[in-house]
C-alpha cells in the first residue's frame, strides 16, 4: 500500500512569494482582506513607523474638502457692494459691539483652552490606557501563541510517530513477503539449473577425456623420441664445452693474478709516496701557519711590553723630576729655616747653640726616621750603595739589571729536548713514525694509534683513498690478532728516497724556512717552539737590556745631586717602582709561558 501525501501552497503564500520577489508592498485592502478589520487594525497600529509610511496610515489623507463646487455667483457675493457711512451712534453701538464680539472671543479662547487641556488629560488617559491593554495584548497573544504552538507540535510529532510506525509496520510486512516469495522461486531455479547442469558437465567431462586421452598418448610418444635424441647432443656438447671452459678460466686467473699482484704492488708503492708526500705537506702547512700566528702573538707581546717599558721609563723619568722639585724645595726650605734660626737666635740673644731645637731640621728628621725605621720593622737598613745602584758605575760597565730578563721559574725550557745539533748522531726515536708490515713499509703513525684505539677513518679526511681503506682493513685483521703495537722497524740514516726501508733522518729547520724548496730530499722536521721563543725572547730581552742601560747612563748625572736627607722617600719609592717592575715583567712571563705551553701540546 502506497501512501503519498502531496502539499500544495495556498494563493496567500504564493502571493506573499511573488510581492517579496518584486520587492513590492501589499495595499491596505489587501491586508484588510487576508486579515479581517480587528487584527489588520492591530497590525497598522503595531507596526513601525517606517511601515506605517510605507502603507499610507502617516500622514492620513485629507481628502476633497469642504465644498467641491461653488457657483460663479456666489463668488461674487461681498466684493462688489457699496455701503453708505457709518454716523456716531452707528460707530458708538459698533464700538459696543465690538467690544462685546472681543469679549467673547476671550471667553471662547478661555473656553477651548480648558476644553483642549480636558481633551489632552482625556487623551493621556486613553493613551496611558491603550498602552497597557497593548501590553496585556501582546503578553495573552504570546501566551496563546506559544500554547497553540506546542500543541500543534506536541499533534505533529504524535502523527509523525504514527506514521513511521505504521510506515515501518507496512515495510517490514513487504519485506518478509518478498523475501519468501523470492526463496521460494530461488529454490525451484537452483533446482532446475543443478538438474540441468549435471547432464551437460556429465556429458562433456566424458568426451574431453576421452579426446585428451588419445591426443596424451600421441604427444608422449612423440616428445619421448625427440627428448631422446636432443639429450645425446646435448651430452656431448656439454662435455666439449666444460674441457674448453676449464682452460679457459685457468689461463684468465694466472692472468688475472698476475696482474692484480703487479697492481697491488704498484698501490702499495703509490699509497707510501702519497702518505709520505701528504704528510710532508700537512707538515708545512701546520708549521706555516703555527710560525704565523705565533709570530703575530710574539709581535703583539713585544709591543706590548715595549709600551710597558716606555711607561716605566715615563713614571721613572717624572720620578725623577719629581725627585729633583723636592730636593730643590727642601733645599730652600732649608735655607729659609737657617735665616730664621739666626733671626732668632738675634732675637732671643742666645748662643749659637742654645734655641736650635725649636727649628733644627736635622735633629727632627732623624726623631722622624728613627720611628719610621722601627714600625717598618727592618732590622737592618740597606746600604746606600744597594738602595741607589744609580749613583754608582757599575751599571755602566755590563752588569745585568734585575728584572730586565726572562726567568724560567718552573723550570719549562728544561723539560723541552735541546735541538739536535748537525754532527750528532741519530737514533730510533730520531726518525719520522714508520712500521713494516709484510716486508712493506708504512710512514704513518696515525694509522696505528686509530686502530688501536677502534677509530674508523672517514672520507672526508684528507689522507683517504681506496688503497689507504684497504690497508686499514688489513691493520685491524692483524691488529686484532696480534693486540699489541706493531714494532718500530729502525733503519739506517740515510738520505735516500723514504719508499725504501732506509729512512731519511729529521733535520732541524728554522720556521722561515718552511714551505720553500729543500736542498735536500729530506723529511723535514721543526724545533720545538718553546725553544724558538725562549731564543728570540733572550734576543729581545738583551736589547732591552742594553737600551734600559744607555737610559741609565744618560741620566747618572742628574741623579748625583740627590741629597742625603731625601734618602727614605727614594727607598719607599724605589721599592714600589722595583714590585710595579716584577709585577710587569711576571705578567710578560706568565703569558710566554702560556704561548710556550701551546706551542709544546701542538708539537707533541
Amino acid at each position: 500500500m502506497d501512501i503519498k501525501v502531496t502539499l500544495e501552497r495556498g494563493e496567500y503564500v504564493k502571493h506573499r512569494a511573488e510581492l517579496m520577489k518584486t520587492l513590492k508592498i501589499p495595499k491596505l485592502s489587501d491586508a484588510i482582506s487576508a486579515l479581517g478589520q480587528p487584527l489588520a487594525q492591530i497590525v497598522f497600529d503595531e507596526c513601525d513607523e517606517a511601515l506605517k509610511e510605507n502603507f499610507g496610515l502617516t500622514p492620513p489623507l485629507d481628502g476633497a474638502g469642504d465644498e467641491l463646487w461653488v457657483s460663479p455667483s456666489d463668488l461674487l457675493i461681498g466684493k462688489v457692494v457699496l455701503k453708505p457711512p457709518y454716523t456716531a451712534k452707528h460707530i458708538q453701538a459698533l464700538t459696543h459691539q465690538g467690544i462685546l464680539n472681543i469679549g467673547r472671543d476671550i471667553e471662547i479662547k478661555f473656553w477651548n483652552e480648558m476644553e483642549m487641556e480636558k481633551e489632552r488629560a482625556l487623551a493621556d488617559q486613553r493613551r496611558h490606557m491603550l498602552d497597557e491593554f497593548e501590553d496585556q495584548l501582546k503578553a495573552e497573544i504570546k501566551l496563546v501563541e506559544l500554547r497553540e504552538q506546542a500543541a500543534c507540535q506536541k499533534e505533529m510529532q504524535r502523527i509523525t510517530e504514527e506514521f513511521e510506525a505504521r510506515l515501518i509496520e507496512e515495510l517490514e510486512n513487504l519485506e518478509s513477503r518478498l523475501r519468501d516469495e523470492f526463496a521460494e522461486l530461488y529454490k525451484e531455479q537452483e533446482i532446475m539449473l543443478r538438474e540441468e547442469f549435471g547432464r551437460t558437465l556429465k556429458q562433456e567431462v566424458e568426451k574431453t577425456v576421452q579426446n585428451m586421452t588419445r591426443e596424451f598418448l600421441n604427444e608422449l610418444d612423440r616428445q619421448k623420441n625427440i627428448l631422446a635424441s636432443n639429450f645425446k647432443l646435448g651430452l656431448q656438447k656439454a662435455h666439449t664445452q666444460r674441457e674448453y671452459d676449464i682452460n679457459m678460466e685457468q689461463t684468465k686467473c694466472k692472468e688475472s693474478i698476475r696482474q692484480l699482484k703487479h697492481n697491488l704492488e704498484c698501490k702499495n708503492i703509490a699509497n707510501m709516496m702519497y702518505v709520505l708526500c701528504m704528510e710532508r705537506r700537512k707538515c708545512c702547512d701546520e708549521k706555516t701557519a703555527i710560525e704565523k700566528h705565533y709570530e703575530a702573538e710574539l709581535e703583539i707581546l713585544y709591543n706590548t711590553v715595549k709600551q710597558k717599558d716606555q711607561e716605566i721609563k715615563e713614571l721613572t723619568d717624572e720620578k725623577n723630576r719629581q725627585i729633583m722639585e723636592v730636593n730643590l724645595r727642601e733645599t730652600c726650605l732649608l735655607e729659609i729655616i737657617r735665616q730664621f734660626q739666626k733671626f732668632i737666635n738675634f732675637a732671643l740673644r742666645a748662643s749659637p747653640t742654645q734655641a736650635e731645637f725649636l727649628l733644627s731640621v736635622e735633629k727632627m728628621m732623624i726623631f722622624e726616621l728613627a720611628d719610621a725605621v722601627l714600625k717598618s720593622g727592618f732590622k737592618d737598613l740597606t746600604h746606600r750603595d744597594e738602595i741607589l745602584p744609580w749613583m754608582t758605575e757599575k751599571i755602566c760597565k755590563g752588569q745585568k739589571v734585575s728584572g730586565l730578563e726572562m726567568k724560567d721559574y718552573h723550570d719549562c725550557f728544561n723539560e723541552v729536548s735541546p735541538p739536535i745539533p748537525p754532527d750528532a748522531e741519530l737514533g730510533p726515536d730520531d726518525f719520522l713514525p714508520a712500521f713494516k708490515y709484510k716486508e712493506k713499509l708504512y710512514v704513518r703513525e696515525d694509522f696505528r694509534n686509530m686502530i688501536s684505539q677502534g677509530i674508523e677513518i672517514s672520507q672526508s679526511n684528507q689522507l683517504w683513498s681506496k688503497d689507504v681503506e684497504i690497508l686499514m682493513d688489513t691493520l685491524k685483521k692483524s691488529v686484532s690478532s696480534i693486540n699489541t703495537e706493531v714494532e718500530q722497524d729502525p733503519a739506517v740514516v740515510s738520505k735516500r728516497s723514504s719508499i725504501k726501508p732506509d729512512m731519511a733522518s729529521l733535520q732541524t729547520v728554522n720556521f722561515s724556512q718552511i714551505g720553500k724548496v729543500e736542498k735536500e730530499p729530506a723529511i723535514l722536521a721543526t724545533r720545538c717552539s718553546v725553544e724558538l721563543l725562549k731564543k728570540k725572547g733572550s734576543i729581545r730581552y738583551v736589547e732591552q737590556k742594553k737600551t734600559d742601560d744607555e737610559c741609565l747612563e744618560g741620566s747618572g748625572d742628574e741623579r748625583s745631586q740627590v741629597e742625603e736627607n731625601a734618602s727614605s722617600i727614594i727607598r719607599d719609592i724605589m721599592l714600589k717602582v722595583s714590585d710595579t717592575s716584577f709585577n710587569i715583567i711576571k705578567r710578560k712571563y706568565s703569558d710566554q709561558q702560556e704561548v710556550a705551553s701551546v706551542a709544546l701540546s701542538k708539537v707533541e
